[in-house]
């Protein structure tokens, strides 16, 4: 789904059913491969320690349309993009709709209001 943040105007990407499962694409490689994106290190979150810590998974990336992070957790699996955020969600959905492992689905943006 391709919907707001929760009180808040940016968009998201969140994605429907068991991540963790048996055969669910790769997202990040389905990114780096067709977006051209490149993972970074954020200066600011100890990565082991968050993911330890929080049973959460955070990696940054950039590509040509902007950065990005995919967040990870027992729950769910989102990507995030606080600045160029309507570039970086559009071309994440192309690249996610064009694989043919996913398709968009509508979603009632007052849910999130």
């Amino acid at each position: 789904m391709i919907r707001p943040e929760y009180h808040g105007e940016r968009l998201l990407v969140e994605f429907c059913g068991d991540h963790r499962a048996n055969g669910f694409p790769n997202v990040s490689e389905l990114l780096q491969r067709n977006l051209g994106a490149v993972r970074l290190q954020n200066p600011k979150i100890d990565e082991v320690t968050c993911a330890v810590a929080m049973d959460k998974y955070i990696s940054y990336w950039t590509c040509a349309a902007g950065n990005y992070e995919i967040d990870d957790d027992t729950w769910g699996l989102f990507i995030a993009a606080e600045e160029n955020n309507a570039q970086v969600i559009s071309a994440v959905e192309q690249v996610l709709v064009h694989s043919g492992f996913f398709s968009r689905q509508d979603v009632d943006y007052a849910k999130y209001a």
